[in-house]
């Protein structure tokens, strides 16, 4: 139930196994407890996984020498216990959303967001990074919207197929990527709903490459393509937990795409302005960026053979 991907990040030993199957199988607040001790296990005595290795790379191309080696690895154990805490609460609750939306706490710009769509009834597109709370914040925005989609990786593996099921028990329709998943998406806009995604999920297919921090990255490109499409805001929202297992929602304003004279402009000036959000979110709230997948491939080879 912990595991957001096929691949262990946790290094298991049988204490820390034993840890994380009481976990899942207890009430808060002993399920909490339970989960901070597993964390405390796993950053005292056990070495980093791959997972948070390539996470740590990752944060090193957009802080650079601002972080201490001890402090990037504090930063990425904060992480994944973070990240344990929300995959708990986000698969416990799932037949008693009230109980989890009761912690959810909404800025003005989410409770903006949300009127806008729902006065509107035009259809928008939200695109979020990798934080920690993104699948509850996505859950709360699908209480409001009447048809809400995510499109997710193409050829998902078991796990994720599993996961996809609990976004939909929350009212999420998760559709992997794909030519008939787009007409897919772009009839949810149409009829009014929300097309949701994330903005940093690197994909060496993509046309494109993009500046995120100041490196050139393949960053998804499909939202802004419908947004151009479909002449349709774009907003940014993010999902933060605190210590106290409370999650805020924001969301930007609404982005309309610009014009350019050609599609590759076009497409990669508009990404970049939506992009701004997510560098700035990043930057603010580093122990909530579970990207545990290469975003600078080029960058971050090097960086992941200095880490091991």
């Amino acid at each position: 139930m912990l595991s957001m991907s096929d691949n262990n990040p946790l290094n298991s030993p049988p204490l820390l196994v034993a840890l994380l199957t009481l976990a899942q199988k207890a009430q808060p607040p002993f399920a909490h407890w339970l989960l901070k001790q597993a964390d405390r296990l796993r950053g005292g005595i056990i070495p980093l996984s791959d997972e948070q290795r390539k996470m740590i790379a990752n944060l090193k191309v957009v802080f650079g020498d601002n972080m201490t080696e001890k402090q990037y690895k504090a930063t990425a154990l904060r992480c994944f216990y973070l990240r344990s805490q929300a995959l708990y609460d986000f698969f416990h609750f799932v037949k008693d959303k009230q109980s989890l939306r009761d912690r959810i706490h909404l800025t003005d710009g989410a409770k903006a967001m949300i009127n806008y769509l729902k006065n509107t009834n035009s259809g928008a597109v939200a695109v979020s990074p990798h934080f920690v709370g993104a699948d509850i914040a996505g859950m709360e925005l699908a209480q409001h919207i009447k048809n809400a989609q995510a499109l997710s990786i193409p050829n998902p593996s078991r796990s994720y197929k599993n996961e996809n099921m609990i976004r939909a028990a929350y009212g999420v329709r998760v559709t992997p990527a794909s030519t008939r998943a787009m007409q897919t998406a772009m009839q949810t806009i149409r009829d009014g709903g929300l097309v949701a995604g994330s903005t940093d999920r690197a994909n060496p297919e993509e046309e494109y490459t993009v500046p995120f921090f100041g490196k050139p990255a393949r960053l998804p490109t499909v939202y802004i393509r419908l947004a151009i499409r479909l002449q349709v805001p774009v907003f940014h929202f993010t999902g933060v937990m605190s210590d106290d297992y409370q999650y805020t929602l924001d969301a930007s304003e609404p982005f309309f795409a610009e014009s350019y004279p050609n599609r590759q402009d076009e497409t990669v000036n508009n990404l970049q302005k939506v992009l701004v959000h997510t560098e700035n979110a990043i930057r603010k709230h580093p122990e909530q960026w579970c990207m545990f997948h290469p975003v600078w491939q080029n960058h971050i080879n090097t960086t992941e053979r200095e880490n091991s």
